[in-house]
């Protein structure tokens, strides 16, 4: 059992407020514990992602083990994960959003790591009510079932205002029944991508490919749309590299300025066909359609639909062992769409639309994918070993953060593997010893980790060695980096205004706002600072720090630089900073925390930073890996 330290609560009333709403925490008689964000002005008030922070390995870990346990609960016909079985040894509950553990997608995943932290604080303090101002209901639903479980006293208050506002797709969502959902989901896909369906999928591939890929058609280079020929910042120097062979390219569409449309990602798909002399063969995933398939998506949702009425008491397994939580009110809406709504429908069409394209293929020496642990990852894996391909290697394109945990599985999900286990590529490559080391601690194999370049972040060499650290004592240059998130951007520029007379004379403040996020000098008269347009890598080479929101690219660019970082993390979520436990890094979380960063940062020699990406422009990594010769 962890052990929180609570020397401030002796001889105080055993009632416990959680606090869960803007603003600060009413006074009374009760041990004030905020739900989701951090007071460091009162000893008496304790921070539950303050907690979490603390002991994030231990219940990070808990979590996932949980997770592990939910798949192997023995019901009647065996584990939970088997009576998914959908294909011969490929479990469809990979797929789910309970497996894939996306905080994005699920953001109540934060709420039961919470819940984790507190549980053992409850065993610490054996308080003897619990009150709950809150506006959450599933919150509410979890208190009030662990309580129950503790023969605690609860009571939920609701806010006086509420910042929740209904909406008819809520309603409509609450009317209708998630089968419902479903079939009008399908009915709107079959909608937007039947038209241009055939264009390509009758065309037959290459005998000479040797390759394949599978990517998002996003992040396209703009030499894309004025030459017709295929850029992409997913794979940047790469694709010169793979100019003298034959590949094959598998997009799947994801709305953006770019392709806005289904149509228009099928005629960009067409123009790089077209365009590369042969040597490529690029087709949307969704081409694939056809009246046979759409039976095969019926069939295996009806199918799946089933089988979750069949797994009797199910709620009683989303009890961790052990423990008197009960997460069923937190995670029954990700259960219910996973296996009989909207998510159940859109997996059980990826997974033929997979089956479908890559039965089509040659034999495939490799298979290369961008690797984040989403569900069609997974229909991708099985339909490549289904079909007797070569290796498949999946790539980590971008950061691994310490709370996406997409990325990390419990241990025993790679030792003593049964069918209808978790599918994993041959080898998963990492872009550099931050993802690396992730990789390790999390416990993959280290025998099915490649480290490779980061194709992504290539543009970091020509930043490299930029950064002056001379004579920081005598200046003090602060670049903020504007968020996309208006909000957070009125939040980092209000605190600059509250502390420009603790900054030193010399400090001088550049801003450069996010192209989606507007900053007007007349928004905040009481702070002095110039706004610039300027490329990054021009203003990173004259600024001393950098201050950024919590989750923002710019902040990775800034410390690959060598430039310390300084991240606002207020305890509104978790720490999602790609930069989490390095040096070189500061996260404050209120004004005064801010200016004494700043000023620590001017002190010359104060940082250490950290390699972050391989960068090499040679790429001698992935030259090795695909076997492409000069």
């Amino acid at each position: 059992m962890l052990d929180f330290n609570l020397q401030n609560t002796s001889g105080q009333n055993k009632t416990l407020l959680i606090w869960d709403d803007e603003g600060p925490a009413p006074k009374g008689n009760w041990i004030i514990f905020l739900w989701n964000s951090i007071d460091k002005t009162d000893e008496k008030i304790y921070s539950v992602p303050g907690l979490v922070e603390e002991y994030s390995d231990e219940l990070k870990a808990a979590y996932i083990s949980w997770l592990y346990e939910l798949g192997e609960a023995e019901i009647s016909s065996g584990r939970l994960l088997d009576s998914f079985e959908i294909r011969p040894e490929f479990s469809l509950w990979w797929m789910t959003l309970l497996a894939e553990k996306s905080v994005y997608k699920s953001p109540q995943i934060s709420d039961a790591i919470r819940f984790l932290a507190l549980e053992t604080v409850l065993k610490q303090l054996q308080p003897t009510a619990i009150i709950l101002l809150s506006q959450r209901r599933d919150i509410a639903n979890t208190f009030f079932a662990w309580c129950k479980n503790l023969g605690i006293k609860f009571e939920w208050r609701k806010p006086e205002h509420s910042s929740r506002k209904s909406s008819l797709l809520r309603t409509f969502r609450f009317l209708v029944p998630y089968p419902g959902e479903a079939f009008g989901y399908l009915a709107w896909y079959i909608f937007q991508r039947w038209p241009r369906r055939d264009t390509i999928s009758k065309k037959e591939y290459s005998s000479n490919s040797r390759v394949t890929f599978v990517d998002y058609l996003i992040h396209l280079d703009q030499n894309a749309f004025s030459s017709g020929r295929f850029s992409s910042n997913y794979w940047t120097d790469l694709l010169k590299l793979l100019s003298g062979i034959s590949v094959n390219w598998f997009h799947m569409f994801v709305p953006n300025a770019s392709t806005p449309s289904p149509p228009r990602s099928f005629e960009l798909s067409e123009q790089f066909s077209d365009n590369s002399s042969g040597k490529e063969d690029h087709r949307m995933l969704d081409s694939a359609l056809s009246i046979s398939l759409l039976i095969r998506i019926l069939k295996d949702y009806l199918y799946i639909a089933k089988k979750s009425y069949q797994t009797g008491n199910v709620k009683k397994h989303f009890r961790p062992a052990g423990s008197a939580l009960d997460f069923w009110p937190l995670f029954k809406a990700d259960w219910y769409k996973s296996l009989r709504g909207t998510t159940a429908m859109w997996n059980c069409i990826l997974l033929n639309l997979f089956e479908s394209s890559v039965s089509k293929l040659p034999k495939q020496k490799s298979g290369v994918y961008l690797l984040e642990n989403q569900a069609w990852e997974m229909a991708f894996n099985y339909a490549w070993r289904k079909y007797g391909h070569g290796t498949l290697l999946g790539v980590v394109h971008s950061t691994v953060r310490y709370w996406d945990t997409r990325y990390f599985y419990d241990q025993r999900n790679f030792i003593n593997r049964k069918p209808n286990d978790l599918p994993m590529p041959d080898q998963v490559l990492v872009n550099g010893p931050v993802a690396l080391k992730f990789y390790l601690d999390g416990g993959y194999p280290p025998e099915q980790i490649t480290e490779v370049e980061a194709l992504r972040y290539l543009y970091l060499d020509s930043l490299a060695g930029k950064h002056s650290t001379t004579d920081r004592a005598e200046r003090l240059n602060i670049l903020v980096c504007g968020d996309f998130l208006p909000e957070s951007t009125r939040q980092m520029m209000q605190w600059l205004e509250s502390i420009t007379e603790n900054l030193p004379s010399f400090a001088a403040i550049t801003v450069k706002p996010h192209p989606a996020c507007e900053i007007l000098t007349s928004d905040y008269p009481s702070v002095e600072f110039s706004l610039t347009n300027s490329p990054l890598s021009e203003l990173f080479s004259t600024s001393d720090v950098a201050f950024t929101s919590n989750s923002t690219s710019a902040a990775v660019d800034a410390y690959a630089s060598g430039i310390p970082v300084i991240q606002v993390w207020d305890g509104s979520t978790f720490n999602f900073s790609p930069l989490r436990g390095l040096k070189g890094v500061a996260y404050v979380s209120n004004p005064q925390e801010l200016a004494e960063a700043l000023c620590s940062a001017g002190m010359p020699g104060s940082i250490v930073i950290e390699p972050y990406f391989h960068i090499d422009l040679k790429l001698k990594g992935w030259m090795k890996l695909l076997e492409i010769n000069n």
